[in-house]
């Protein structure tokens, strides 16, 4: 098994967030997997489920309260168990090598203290891009397109897709 933690920060979503839930837990790969709920109260349904996988082991359900993204990533962040930590959107579709994806990018680019997968939102089309820096330089402010297969240093980055190493995020 890949030993990353999946923390996946959520606050007012019923039926895609439980697919999304059950596509990570069929990911065979996937060991542990953080949901750190800000919603007050859900659908049935979705209480069900959740609560389901909770008693089961598949998902660690931590409720949050205020809500606020930010200290919801840092609170999965600080209850992870593994070095790095995929943060993940509540309403994705995650591909069978999204976790063995994000460990190769941090064994060769020890360096990076982080990692930014790709993020296709329904009606995108992938950018095609030159490995390497963007247009020779750091990419600064988000103009880099992260619907691209290319790889390149970035400062900014969309949280959908993120993984980083726990000791030095919780460093900082």
């Amino acid at each position: 098994d890949i030993m990353i933690s999946v923390v996946i920060p959520t606050l007012g979503r019923e039926v895609v967030l439980v697919e999304t839930v059950k596509k990570l837990i069929a990911l065979t790969a996937c060991e542990e997997i953080i949901l750190v709920d800000q919603t007050l109260s859900h659908e049935a349904a979705t209480a069900q489920a959740l609560q389901d996988w909770h008693q089961a082991g598949a998902i660690r359900w931590i409720h949050q309260q205020p809500p606020g993204v930010v200290a919801a990533m840092n609170r999965g962040l600080r209850e992870a168990k593994h070095a790095l930590v995929l943060f993940l959107d509540d309403d994705i579709e995650p591909c069978a090598g999204l976790l063995k994806a994000h460990e190769n990018a941090h064994a060769r680019y020890r360096e990076a203290w982080a990692v930014a997968g790709r993020v296709m939102q329904p009606e995108g089309e992938p950018v095609q891009r030159k490995r390497g820096r963007h247009r020779g330089k750091l990419t600064r402010d988000l103009d880099f397109d992260f619907t691209s297969r290319a790889g390149a240093w970035v400062e900014n980055v969309m949280a959908g897709n993120l993984s980083v190493k726990r000791d030095r995020a919780i460093a900082i």
